[in-house]
């Protein structure tokens, strides 16, 4: 969208990711290494280390607040429930 003169960026109109995508990055997830771990990105101190299928949780790395894209699989990752609610619209 241009709007005086600049590219303004529009928000995406859904906020979660397809169903699908935990699949995907847990398929990928688990063809890497067959312990997986949270990638902690705020040092939270409840973080649940490992992973598991049941408390893995879709995150946006760019936040959705902020811009960032629910349609793009490499704006996912995966982390813990605990990381994912303490992490906010942080990066």
């Amino acid at each position: 969208m241009l709007k005086d003169g600049f590219f303004h960026k529009t928000k995406d109109s859904k906020r979660n990711f397809d169903t699908n995508v935990k699949d995907i990055l847990w398929t990928e997830l688990i063809e890497k290494t067959d312990k997986p771990k949270c990638p902690n990105p705020t040092n939270n101190s409840k973080c649940k280390k490992y992973l598991t299928y049941e408390n893995a949780q879709v995150d946006h790395k760019y936040p959705w607040s902020k811009g960032g894209s629910s349609k793009k699989i490499k704006n996912a990752q995966l982390l813990c429930s605990s990381c994912n609610s303490s992490k906010g619209n942080k990066y």
